[in-house]
């Protein structure tokens, strides 16, 4: 399950800013698909970022929109958004895909891990590119969700029984 708090050995942790707490791993190969998590949870996003290095993604990670608007900035080839819906300094799961989409561009991908799917998460649920995912989520459901949403066409996505 990644909503454990593992403890990961310290030459697992990626590098993060001191300022700011954004991320980019380096545990996978070039050219392997990118996913920007948006986590306010410190431990959630290195376990998630560890499982998806593991897997073989390229891995960003910002505990706030702030950071993840940076890391959109200066990185390139971002494909999918992976934000948990408690809002991360009161900014919400929609106004995360939306912000992040004016800079990495309208076609980016998106999965939302809600507690429970509140009105403004039902909005993302009209949005071809955006699922939703309720917690908990187990590793497993998660790799095959985020393998959906990379390899399905956008019609595939509305009817899919991994998501809401």
């Amino acid at each position: 399950d990644i909503l454990a708090s593992p403890q990961l050995p310290r030459d697992a942790r990626p590098s993060v800013s001191a300022r700011t707490g954004a991320a980019v791993g380096s545990g996978s190969s070039p050219g392997a698909p990118a996913v920007l998590i948006l986590m306010e949870d410190r431990a959630l996003r290195y376990a998630t970022r560890l499982l998806l290095e593991t897997d073989g993604y390229r891995v960003l990670t910002a505990a706030i929109l702030p950071e993840a608007l940076n890391l959109a900035r200066r990185e390139r080839g971002i494909d999918i958004l992976l934000v948990n819906d408690s809002p991360c300094a009161g900014t919400t799961a929609e106004q995360a895909v939306t912000s992040l989409r004016q800079v990495i561009g309208s076609g980016l991908k998106a999965l939302v891990i809600a507690g429970e799917v509140s009105q403004p998460v039902r909005a993302l649920r009209r949005d071809g590119l955006a699922r939703i995912a309720t917690m908990p989520v187990a590793a497993d459901a998660l790799l095959g969700a985020l393998s959906l949403l990379r390899h399905a066409p956008v019609n595939a996505l509305r009817s899919s029984p991994l998501f809401d």
